[in-house]
């Protein structure tokens, strides 16, 4: 199945960068923070931050879409021995009112594949597979001028990643606060 997923959704992302091809293009420069993981029947995962970039296609007034990839590395609050990196990579459709030439406000959401790196002392690295992540988002961009801005936003983010050797799924569900500068060529 994750598979399907995976083919549905470079399919439609080829076809969005068809569509945006001659759209005005940005660059997203972004830091987050991830916080309230949702699996304490592993262990409990403090809130971690990290960054990331995307690529945003203006397709019009009211629609924009971002292409972009991040990383984060939450840390286990009872484990030290035990580090999990998180690498997903996105696309989001962000629809929203453009408040004069100086703001959107948005709403959204889309879908990725977050790369899982394990790091835990004395067990194999590759105990947990990648998964098919999808997400919510709200947030304001602000525009200084025509070329700059900032942007804030907020993510809820569903990813549930399987162990290899066994069919027990581990739900790493989380939020996040975004924040960052917005450049348009």
């Amino acid at each position: 199945m994750k598979r399907v997923e995976a083919l549905i959704f470079s399919v439609a992302m080829v076809l969005a960068f068809g569509t945006a091809a001659m759209a005005q293009v940005g660059l997203d420069l972004h830091g987050i923070y991830a916080f309230e993981f949702s699996d304490d029947d592993i262990a409990e995962l403090d809130g971690a931050f990290g960054g990331g970039a995307s690529l945003v296609f203006c397709l019009g007034d009211f629609v924009k879409l971002d292409l972009g990839g991040d990383w984060y590395k939450p840390e286990f609050k009872d484990f030290s021995d035990v580090k999990i990196e998180l690498i997903p990579v996105t696309g989001t459709l962000r629809i929203g009112i453009p408040i004069e030439d100086v703001a959107f406000i948005y709403g959204g959401g889309g879908a990725g594949y977050t790369f899982i790196n394990w790091d835990q002392t004395g067990v194999d690295s590759d105990v947990l597979d990648g998964s098919v992540t999808y997400h919510a988002c709200g947030g304001a961009e602000i525009l200084f001028n025509e070329s700059i801005g900032i942007r804030a936003e907020f993510r809820y983010i569903w990813l549930k990643p399987e162990w290899k050797d066994s069919n027990d799924k581990v739900e790493l569900n989380h939020m996040q606060a975004r924040g960052g500068l917005v450049l348009y060529f």
